[in-house]
């Protein structure tokens, strides 16, 4: 009787306690530690939008099918698609 394999999806998790900003839970903060994607323009519109290292972002609230997330940084709110939050990598706050 073969066994039942358990598939778990991975939590993105990178290096020095750095995660990507998809994964942030609602209420959570975080301060930017880069950016890097594959795509230069869409680099460039995310750093337009002040996810530049060193800026701290907080996850608002997801749309009710979990895309787009709603994040605020700098003093304004931000939407961005799951594909575009996991292009942004931060270090999460303690709450």
């Amino acid at each position: 009787m073969p066994r039942e394999q358990r598939i778990e999806m991975p939590q993105k998790k990178t290096a020095n306690n750095t995660c990507t900003l998809d994964v942030l839970q609602e209420g959570q903060r975080a301060i930017v530690s880069g950016v890097c994607c594959r795509n230069p323009a869409l680099c460039k519109k995310l750093l337009s939008m002040g996810l530049v290292e060193g800026a701290q972002i907080e996850r608002i609230c997801c749309a009710p099918l979990g895309d787009p997330i709603q994040f605020k940084t700098r003093g304004y709110k931000l939407s961005l698609r799951c594909l575009e939050a996991r292009d942004v990598e931060v270090t999460p706050l303690e709450k």
